[in-house]
Formats: structure tokens, sequence, C-alpha cells
């Protein structure tokens, strides 16, 4: 099989390794195989960053525990099955939070969604968009509709990007960093 380019999207973060708040965490698949543990990983997450807020603390912890959880079963779904180890971050800087995961992954499935989050910056309406990607998907026999990622974007206003690291990981795999991040949740 012949190796597909990689397309990445990407946000230029001044000083990207100086942040208010950081807490990351490596953790194997099998330990949270079960959704469960993905929503207790992401609730955490949405109440640690929650505290820092003066107000709507509960509306915070949603909203980031929703991103989070996304993301984790993303990285679950589509994390190559020799490489079985998830990396979950959130960051806060100048008043916009991060949250990322890593994890090793196919090259079609980063083209895949690099394509996805490339009609998300071009469209400018997000709903249509679902209801393209379902209808899409409805005639289409696909594992990975990208429909949650869609969603993030259209009902929470945050921005998604992608980096893939160059390493040596084998055939048709790379490390891949999925970075949602949202501004207005941070209080002044």
């Amino acid at each position: 099989m012949k190796e597909s380019p990689i397309k990445e999207t990407e946000i230029k973060i001044k000083n990207p390794n100086k942040f208010d708040l950081e807490l990351s965490f490596e953790v194997a698949l099998k330990k949270i195989r079960k959704w469960k543990k993905c929503s207790i990983i992401a609730n955490f997450l949405g109440e640690y960053q929650a505290e820092s807020c003066e107000s709507n603390k509960s509306k915070t912890a949603s909203i980031i525990s929703t991103i989070a959880n996304e993301l984790i079963e993303n990285a679950i779904k589509f994390t190559d099955n020799n490489h079985r180890n998830i990396k979950i971050s959130i960051k806060e800087r100048a008043k916009t939070i991060f949250i990322e995961t890593e994890n090793i992954t196919s090259i079609d499935h980063i083209n895949n969604l690099n394509s996805t989050i490339e009609n998300i910056n071009t469209q400018k309406n997000k709903d249509k968009l679902i209801i393209d990607k379902i209808l899409e998907n409805n005639s289409d026999e696909k594992s990975n509709s990208e429909i949650g990622i869609l969603s993030l974007v259209s009902h929470f206003g945050c921005s998604i990007f992608t980096h893939v690291k160059d390493e040596d990981l084998g055939k048709d795999i790379k490390k891949l960093t999925t970075t949602v991040s949202i501004s207005n949740l941070v209080p002044t």
C-alpha cells in the first residue's frame, strides 16, 4: 500500500511550551476501554478546570467534559492495535483552554480527520455540514463518521487542529495530536 500524503491543520501559538495550567496523563487503553471510564476522565478534566471560574462552573465543567469525552473516545476508537496508550491533556493560556489527545493512528484516519477539519474551516453553515455528513454516512458504510467533531464546533464554537509527529512507528501509522481550543470559557 502506497503511503498517503498527510495534511496537517494547525494553529500557531506564541510560546507553545508556556501555559498557565497544564495537566496531562497517559493511560493504557486496556484501562479505559469501557466508555464509563472515558466519561470519568472527561468529567474530572471539566470539574478541575471549572474550579478556576468565578461563575458558570457547572456550564464550564459540562462543556469541557463533553469536548474531552469526544476526543478521548475518538482516540480510543482510532488508535492502532499495536500501540495501546493515549495521552490526554488540558491546558490553559491567555484565556484559552486547550484539550488534547495524542495517539498512534493510521494515515488514512489522519487524512479523513484533516479533511473534515478543512470542511469545518471552509463551511459557514456548521449545521448543514452535520446534516450532509449524516446523509453521507447513511449512504456509506463508514466507521469514522466524525459527526461528534462537527458537533463540537457547531455547539461550542471551538477550533480543532491536528499535529502529526514524524516518527518511524511503522508502515502507514503516525503519532497524532488532536487539539480543541475554546476561548469563551475562561474568566476575565
